[in-house]
């Protein structure tokens, strides 16, 4: 048995890995619903990433400056800029005009994590044994569900939002699986993703006009966009997400990765109003289950072999 001291230093860590992967996910589960809620007052998609990358950018330009691509290179670092950037938030925000951020917080996490599996598995050769698969089969079901219920009329939303939101998931997808094979930084990659989205996207948004959207928009809501799109979503969430597995290891850390779901489901009815019903209820339970199927969390029984005489 460890000392005392060994003994409180674990429980300090696991305490301090728990409250950092809760922030996480706090953070990553009211994205979509805060966006939403942002675009139904006076800001457009646009200001929100002009918010977004720009406070970020600003922020994290000395780290860019000081280590340029990182070892990167540039065609690499503008992929990921592209892929975890403009890419990526252009198309969430587009499929959050149209439909519900609870069921974003459950098809983008969702498809992400199916597209990076079998992206990892036909790219670098990573197993996906048959537990996988049925957690992978498990999510997709999942989709399938929110979908049929907007097909058929029983759901709220339009399906166009269903086809940004599977976008936005193999987009990021495209991201993870390129920073794990290029061995890319977590911080240094965040960084080139703020400050080259921000770069591309600020000349296009004051040429068309659009700087219209923040000059008129009212102080409170600049300065609470700003701090949660810029700063708690773009640093405060990957920091604290990533502390979370150094801290916890990066198995139990990825519980909470696989709750944004249900936060953000959670979220969205008293903020927004979207109740999940019976069908969303299913939906989120067959994605949630396929996610911890997928990451090694929840474990399938295996049959027991029978003792041969």
């Amino acid at each position: 048995m460890g000392s005392m001291g060994e003994i409180e230093e674990n429980r300090k860590r696991l305490l301090l890995g728990v409250a950092a992967g809760i922030v996480a996910l706090l953070i990553w589960g009211a994205w979509p619903v805060i966006s939403r809620y942002a675009m139904q007052q006076t800001l457009d998609l646009w200001d929100i990433m002009v918010l977004r990358f720009g406070v970020s950018g600003i922020i994290l330009l000395p780290l860019v400056l000081r280590r340029g691509t990182g070892g990167l290179g540039w065609p690499k670092a503008i992929f990921l800029a592209a892929t975890a950037g403009l890419f990526y938030v252009t198309l969430v925000m587009n499929g959050l005009l149209v439909a519900p951020a609870s069921h974003a917080g459950t098809v983008i996490p969702a498809t992400m994590m199916t597209a990076s599996t079998i992206g990892a598995w036909l790219l670098l050769r990573e197993p996906l044994p048959a537990s996988k698969i049925l957690g992978l089969l498990l999510i997709v079901a999942g989709i399938g569900v929110l979908a049929w219920k907007t097909l058929s009329g029983t759901g709220i939303g339009d399906i166009s939002g269903y086809v940004w939101f599977v976008a936005g998931g193999f987009t990021w997808a495209a991201y993870t699986i390129a920073v794990k094979a290029w061995n890319g930084d977590a911080l240094h990659t965040t960084a080139l993703v703020s400050v080259l989205s921000i770069i591309v996207l600020l000349p296009w948004y004051i040429a068309t006009g659009r700087a219209d959207g923040l000059l008129n928009a009212p102080v409170d809501e600049l300065l609470f966009q700003g701090v949660f799109q810029g700063v708690l979503v773009a640093l405060v969430a990957l920091l604290t997400f990533t502390q979370s597995v150094n801290l916890l290891g990066a198995s139990r850390a990825a519980v909470f990765a696989a709750g944004v779901p249900c936060m953000a489901t959670l979220l969205a009815w008293p903020v927004l109003g979207e109740q999940p019903g019976i069908g969303g209820a299913l939906a989120l339970l067959l994605v949630s289950t396929g996610m911890l199927v997928v990451l090694g969390i929840l474990r399938l029984p295996r049959r027991r072999k029978i003792a041969e005489a």
